[in-house]
């Protein structure tokens, strides 16, 4: 036995030092799910903090490559993917550029031009057909706005990296969508003093054929100190291959929990909550990060949202029914699932973070959303000398009958 070294109280020297445990707990979160495949970004304490790039299990950009973003300065929303999975663009920490990384490519591609980490870009959403992101845009130029940051609502050309502004004269931004036409950009803006839980507005912008402004953005949601928070603003699937008949959903605290409402029409003259019944729980979650995504669109035009409740210690999925209302649980050996899910409805590959009381946070996927168990895909490795972590995650039973439109 070593000899005792007697220590003022809180000074005794530990083995146990904040390094070892923390240098292989993964941080891993941003999960996307696009043509079978299942991306998300990795936080690697051993690399100095480094947040990697990951699909399917294999690193899609190589060290020293740091996707993470300083829009707001919580990061979120650094992340974003084709629908093909053939190309990913991201905000690289070292110059705050966006980068576009194509499936065959050695190195990535810068895309917007550099401002020495002046201009920070977040929260996108790609319009395929004009092959423009949509997202929003931080700038911290000198004189941008009396020695303080810009946040706007930018279009950037994808490939070119040309930028017009689509949104300003707010103090924050976030979630830009644009609707599956192309003819719509829904998102949320807020102001000083409010947090993005406080009060915050919700805006559909019409474009022009370019992707620009088309006249005054219109208000659907929130605003004139309300004391209404408005959050993940999200296009339901289009009745046609053109997206036409596609209506806007958001999350709103309006009722004191946050709720999933429905837009109605014409925009700007009301909502209706989906779930008809008042219900205490909360569908959404502080927006303390960009890119928050708890609802999901299945193909068949349900909802799977993750959802939480006062007096429960954990969270749950749900599938919801927008016409109806009707609600039912999807049982998961999950205690606690993220804020940030992931639907490819196309190839029905659903994608989240879970833990349970039992196990760590995983990276879990589901394919073709009718299994019966769920597969682990990226599980926090190191985390399993100290936990039981099962590579194949326990049974997952999906209910036979689903809520009726």
């Amino acid at each position: 036995m070593s000899a005792r070294t007697a220590a003022p109280a809180g000074a005794w020297r530990s083995r146990v030092t904040s390094k070892l445990v923390t240098v292989k707990a993964l941080m891993l979160g941003a999960p996307v799910a696009r043509a079978g495949s299942v991306w998300w970004v990795e936080g690697r304490p051993a690399e100095g903090g480094r947040q990697a790039i990951v699909r399917d299990g294999v690193d899609v950009v190589g060290a020293p490559w740091n996707a993470r973003t300083r829009v707001h300065e919580y990061g979120g929303g650094e992340l974003l993917v084709s629908a093909d999975g053939a190309s990913c663009w991201f905000s690289s920490f070292a110059d705050q550029r966006l980068y576009r990384m194509r499936h065959d490519d050695a190195e990535p591609t810068a895309v917007t031009a550099d401002s020495g980490g002046a201009a920070r870009f977040a929260d996108g959403a790609l319009d395929e057909a004009r092959r423009l992101i949509f997202c929003v845009r931080e700038d911290h130029s000198a004189g941008a706005s009396g020695g303080g940051a810009v946040n706007e609502i930018v279009a950037v050309g994808a490939e070119s990296g040309d930028v017009s502004v689509v949104a300003s004269g707010e103090d924050f931004y976030a979630a830009p969508r644009v609707s599956p036409c192309g003819t719509k950009l829904a998102y949320i803006s807020w102001r000083f003093p409010n947090m993005p839980w406080d009060d915050t507005t919700l805006w559909v912008q019409l474009l022009d054929a370019d992707g620009g402004a088309a006249g005054a953005a219109i208000k659907v949601a929130g605003g004139d100190g309300a004391d209404v928070a408005v959050l993940q603003p999200l296009w339901s699937p289009g009745a046609g291959a053109d997206g036409a008949g596609s209506e806007l959903f958001f999350c709103s605290d309006e009722s004191d929990f946050w709720a999933i409402h429905r837009a109605a029409e014409p925009l700007g003259s009301g909502s209706a909550p989906v779930v008809q019944a008042p219900m205490q729980r909360e569908f959404a979650a502080p927006l303390w990060r960009l890119g928050q995504r708890s609802y999901q669109f299945t193909s068949s035009g349900l909802i799977l949202a993750k959802s939480s409740a006062p007096e429960e210690a954990g969270s749950e999925l749900s599938l919801i029914c927008p016409t109806t209302g009707a609600i039912q649980a999807v049982p998961t050996p999950f205690g606690g699932i993220s804020s940030d899910i992931s639907l490819d409805a196309e190839s029905g590959v659903l994608a989240f973070v879970g833990a349970s009381a039992a196990s760590p946070s995983e990276l879990v996927s589901c394919a073709g959303f009718s299994p019966k168990s769920f597969l682990n895909v990226g599980e926090s490795i190191g985390e399993k000398e100290r936990f039981e972590v099962l590579h194949a995650c326990p049974c997952c039973e999906y209910p036979q009958a689903y809520p009726s439109c």
